[in-house]
């Protein structure tokens, strides 16, 4: 059994419910946010994983579109910003206690 919240904090509110119930063994736990309490509960072993986007990044390319938009240029009515996948295994390459 598995459970996807729709960002961090409900994921650990279903891994909360779980514990309180004792049924938390053998459910696997997402979360969206990659957000430092989460991943501080992923090092411990809790949950499984979390998609995180950077806020630095997010901000960067929504400035550089306002200005291309503000001097008239051109810009795309749609933008991607590429996310990752944090999962315990991957977890020393990020900062614990801080967004990407």
């Amino acid at each position: 059994m598995w459970f996807l919240g729709g960002n961090d904090p409900t994921a650990l509110g279903a891994l909360a419910a779980l514990q309180q119930a004792r049924k938390e063994d053998g459910v696997l736990i997402y979360g969206i946010d990659g957000s430092p309490d989460f991943k501080a509960i992923l090092d411990m072993g809790y949950v499984t994983g979390t998609s995180a986007q950077s806020p630095k990044a997010i901000g960067r390319v929504a400035a550089e579109t306002a200005y291309r938009y503000l001097n008239g240029e051109p810009v795309d009515p749609y933008i991607s910003l590429s996310s990752t996948f944090i999962t315990k295994d991957n977890l020393a390459e990020y900062e614990i206690d801080g967004w990407q």
